[in-house]
């Protein structure tokens, strides 16, 4: 064979794959399968196009091969034997205007043009070359030996390559990984079992690591994920990702190599810009690989040990996909790792946190700390204990524990006696006796659990109720009943751990890079109140009690002795005035700026009838006390839950929305929160009982109240049914229209025509009207195909003949009916009783209805009798028989006689418990229902009485006065409410 020239070297290397039989035409076909297998058949890059060769064309009698054109025609010819590219112009006139391949290829090549990577191919070849030009590939072998024999590790050029893959199997051979662009499984051989072990925004490849751990690589930029992917649309993360399209969701990824076990636990990241990874000797060696640039790495061997990962030697080549035979590791592009196992041993005990892009290895981080404070005044710190282990973690199949009946276990937790379990599946949490196998349910959730403590008689709970807010929850066991009598809610942690004999809890993020890393540490006093105790800038990955000693592993392994919790915790108790109610991050992003706040900085608590604070201050909305609990939301995006009169949590805070109590049930939602705590826009909805019992998870897209003991609710669009208290549904079918549940019929329809069922969804009127409203003091108006509006009772027998344009309900023995332009009102028998003579009618409220006559207002009683003339610009319906009209930018009142009480009031208000709040000369007052003012004008602002008392403003703040006018709890409150159930909401501040 003749000496090859510096391109053909490159070709030659390529011929060692197996394609090369011989000189010339070899080297070209070797050349055209290269650039077929990394890229189309063309390729356009700015202005020119490259052309796979064709290999059973002989070479031109230049000597020269087309390999590209440019649009104006012009030819780009390779010159197999030296390498260099000639300029063929259309004319014919030829140059060599290009030194080779790289050449051409660094002024046209565009790499935001190139998705299928076919230029930095061809690039890559032509840098491969340096290693093989003369006399280089006999400096490489050389090197490579001195490498190893220095204890290093070495890239030794070879023709004789292994012809098998590096296999995805574990090193235990039970455990194979699947990696998805937003998920990677590990996958058991033997059940098929599978276990998410990461979710993020965009993963290349996965290897497995020594002691089957799993090591997976994630790009960096900007890539767009498919919402219409399955994986896609459950990744939870994708809920703050920018909306490219209703389709695409554009997202930026970082590029890390985390490190994390079979079991999904994670341990720890690296910071590297990589596109492979690949691993080898039973994970102890793992190698990525790239398209280098001058100066940089193309591979970087790293070494897995106790400690962690760290760098063995970088490289300037790819050395391509691992080969693996017998004892020998060998990149596919003709590189043998020489020393690994000597380098390995030789490897310190560090671990690597970022890659860098030169191809300088790291210098090894400095020891660990041997002593860690907390920040702040806290009494707590670490101290280095090498002599330290972390217990290990048996799986539930080695403890003996089957748990197959009660569903997929995704956390486990033994108590510190290791005698009992806590295992959570997916919407329970069950306590397990590791002697007998024995299994209780401890709690019924739909919140995932994101970590789980168990004990000696408690079990702990970390639930994420909503994107990054959760709630931490403890369960006691007390006479054989699990309880729950502790809740905090928090943000942005997704890790629980336990110590110090159950009184000390750490609280981190798992994924959380190394300069924004930190854990909470919260204590946990003889009442069950819990403080803030000090915040550590590390992650701690586990906390464990020996005897009576608490010891914290860190992200990575080390292991610390953790000193002073008891001088913590009566400093905490001393030091606060109040208990820890709330923990948030504030979270700008997965990478983003995070802040530990501790929360005593609510707006809203509760008094009661004396003045007393009997809730603390602890919420960001509240709603008034009714069935003995209070709506209310804690943290930034308003998350809903329940309290009873002494703050208890009644329901924890799961809900971007609960409604008020109805019927026995309260409407909750699951949605994006809104701010300002309002009435969600987009949401699933579900039922809430009294009791605090979830009847329905949220999932229907909308619900009514519960108004007799069925709510409605609408599955999709033009699909309903009734839902009973306990869940039930009264149709199973969807009808295409449904009404409320009154006085024992409901409004249903089949189609376009309307009837009637009863409480067991029968029909007991037979669809067969165009229109139909509820029924009111036992009588609904209907509306026949082609006709007007009439009345029937609850069989369906019609109430008189007349039809009417337009027809309300029946409100105090009347309804309001239309004909033409005019308003009047029928009797239950359906016959006008009073003349349809009104411009606008209103139902009859406390018996008296409002009317309007050309531009007037008046009220009529039920026998049409009008209260005077028509004579108000505006009126308001009646309130304990009174009405309140307004007229020339004034208030006042009429009495059923319609004689005025009042007028000439600035405002006015409707009666509550006998007295209606009124303003004179800027000043508020009451007076009954007489007209006689029994307080006097006074107050800078009232609200109405309720339970014997009113809120008033006096002096710039409020306080509560009673039916004397007098206050019984002094005006001393920034903001409050009335009081229902024995308790007013109050606002800080607050004396």
């Amino acid at each position: 064979m003749t000496a090859p020239g510096r391109f053909s070297r490159a070709w030659l290397r390529l011929a060692r794959r197996g394609d090369y039989s011989g000189e010339g035409t070899a080297d070209l076909a070797a050349f055209s399968r290269a650039v077929a297998e990394h890229g189309p058949h063309r390729l356009v890059l700015g202005a020119v196009t490259f052309t796979t060769p064709d290999p059973e064309l002989p070479v031109a009698s230049s000597g020269r091969v087309s390999i590209a054109t440019r649009d104006d025609g012009t030819r780009f010819e390779l010159e197999p034997e030296s390498g260099g590219v000639w300029c063929v112009r259309p004319n014919g006139e030829a140059a060599r205007d290009y030194a080779d391949l790289d050449d051409l290829l660094r002024t046209y090549y565009q790499p935001s043009k190139d998705s299928a990577g076919l230029g930095a191919a061809l690039r890559e070849i032509d840098r491969y070359d340096q290693y093989f030009a003369e006399g280089a590939f006999e400096r490489a072998c050389v090197e490579a030996r001195e490498a190893q024999a220095n204890g290093q590790v070495g890239f030794l050029p070879t023709h004789d390559i292994p012809p098998d893959p590096v296999s995805l199997t574990s090193p235990s051979k039970a455990l194979r990984l699947s990696t998805h662009p937003v998920r990677t499984r590990v996958v058991s051989l033997d059940s098929g079992a599978e276990t998410v072990v990461l979710e993020g925004w965009w993963q290349l490849e996965s290897a497995w690591v020594a002691d089957d751990r799993v090591c997976v690589l994630c790009s960096e930029g900007k890539v767009e994920l498919d919402r219409h992917d399955p994986e896609v649309a459950t990744l939870d993360s994708l809920n703050g990702a920018f909306p490219g399209s209703e389709r695409w969701a554009k997202v930026q990824s970082k590029g890390l190599l985390h490190v994390v076990s079979a079991t999904g636990d994670y341990l720890y990241q690296i910071e590297v810009l990589a596109e492979h990874v690949q691993s080898a000797m039973d994970g102890r060696v793992v190698v990525l690989t790239r398209a280098a640039r001058k100066d940089r790495w193309g591979t970087v061997v790293l070494g897995a040990t106790d400690a962690g990962v760290m760098v063995l030697a970088k490289h300037p080549a790819d050395i391509g996909p691992l080969r693996v035979g017998s004892d020998r590791i060998v990149g596919s592009h003709g590189f043998e790792l020489l020393g690994v196992s000597e380098a390995l041993r030789a490897a310190g005990a560090w671990r690597v946190q970022k890659i860098h892009d030169r191809l300088a290895l790291e210098t090894p981080p400095a020891p660990p700390a041997s002593e860690l404070r907390f920040d702040g005044s806290s009494a707590l710190w670490l101290n280095l204990r090498s002599d330290a282990r972390r217990p290990s973690v048996r799986d539930l199949e080695a403890l003996g524990i089957d748990v197959t009946a009660v569903g997929e276990v995704k956390r486990h937790a033994l108590s510190p006696d290791r005698a009992r379990c806590a295992v959570a599946t997916l919407d329970a949490v069950w306590d397990v006796d590791v002697g007998t196998g024995a299994i209780e349910p401890v709690y019924r959730c739909w919140p995932q659990v994101l970590s789980v403590q168990r004990g000696q008689d408690e079990c702990w709970l970390l639930l994420r109720v909503f994107q990054a807010h959760s709630e931490v929850q403890r369960f006691c066991l007390r006479d054989g009943v699990w309880a729950r009598d502790l809740s905090l809610p928090v943000t942005g942690f997704d890790q629980l751990h336990l110590g110090g004999g159950g009184r000390l809890l750490a609280l981190t993020l798992q994924n959380s890079p190394p300069e924004l890393a930190f854990t909470v540490f919260v204590g946990v006093d003889g009442e069950g109140a819990l403080h803030h105790l000090g915040r550590l800038n590390r992650v701690v990955s586990a906390v464990w009690d020996e005897g009576d000693r608490t010891y914290a592993e860190l992200l990575g392994g080390t292991a610390y002795e953790l000193s002073g919790v008891d001088a913590a915790l009566e400093q905490s108790r001393t030091r606060e005035t109040r208990p820890l109610r709330a923990i948030v991050f504030d979270v700008a992003g997965h990478y983003g700026k995070r802040e530990f706040l501790p929360r005593y900085d609510h707006d809203f608590g509760f008094i009661d009838r004396e003045g007393h604070r009997v809730i603390d201050f602890q919420f960001t909305s509240v709603f008034d006390f009714e069935g003995g609990a209070s709506r209310v939301a804690h943290l930034g995006p308003r998350l809903f839950g329940l309290v009873g009169p002494s703050g208890e949590l009644h329901e924890p805070h799961y809900y971007s929305w609960i409604g008020p109590l109805s019927g026995g049930c309260r409407r909750v939602a699951r949605g994006e929160p809104d701010i300002l705590g309002r009435f969600p826009a987009v949401a699933l909805w579900g039922l809430l009982r009294r009791d605090g019992q979830c009847v329905w998870l949220p999932a229907a897209r909308a619900l009514t109240d519960m108004v007799e003991g069925f709510a409605r609710v609408e599955w999709s669009a033009g699909g309903y049914d009734l839902v009973d208290r306990d869940g039930g549904l009264l149709f199973g079918e969807p009808v295409s229209g449904c009404g409320t549940f009154r006085e024992g019929r409901c409004a249903a329809s089949v189609g376009e025509l309307w009837g009637y069922v009863d409480d067991r969804g029968s029909w007991v009127v037979e669809p067969r009207f165009q229109q139909a409203s509820a029924f009111s003091e036992g009588v609904a108006a209907v509306r026949l195909a082609g006709g007007g509006f009439r009345f029937i009772d609850r069989d369906g027998d019609s109430r008189g003949d007349a039809e009417f344009d337009e027809a309300g309900l029946h409100c105090g023995g009347l309804a309001r009916v239309r004909r033409g332009d005019r308003w009047g009102y029928v009797n239950d028998q359906g016959a006008l009783v009073i003349e349809a003579r009104f411009e606008q009618a209103r139902d009859f409220v406390e018996g008296l209805a409002a009317v309007r006559l050309g531009e007037a207002w008046t009220w009529i009683t039920p026998t049409g009798r009008a209260l005077g003339e028509p004579r108000y610009e505006r009126v308001f319906d009646a309130s304990a028989g009174i009405g309140i009209f307004e007229h020339r930018g004034t208030r006042g009142f009429v009495s059923p006689s319609g004689e005025t009480l009042a007028e000439g009031l600035e405002s006015a208000h409707e009666f509550r418990e006998g007295l209606a709040a009124i303003q004179r000369r800027a000043r508020w007052g009451f007076l009954d229902t007489a007209g006689q003012l029994v307080i006097p004008p006074r107050f800078a602002g009232v609200m109405g009485f309720s339970e014997g008392l009113a809120a008033a403003r006096s002096g710039g703040a409020w306080g509560f006065i009673d039916a004397t006018g007098e206050f019984v709890i002094p005006p001393q409150l920034s903001s409050c409410g009335s009081f229902h159930g024995g308790r007013a909401w109050v606002r800080r501040p607050y004396p």
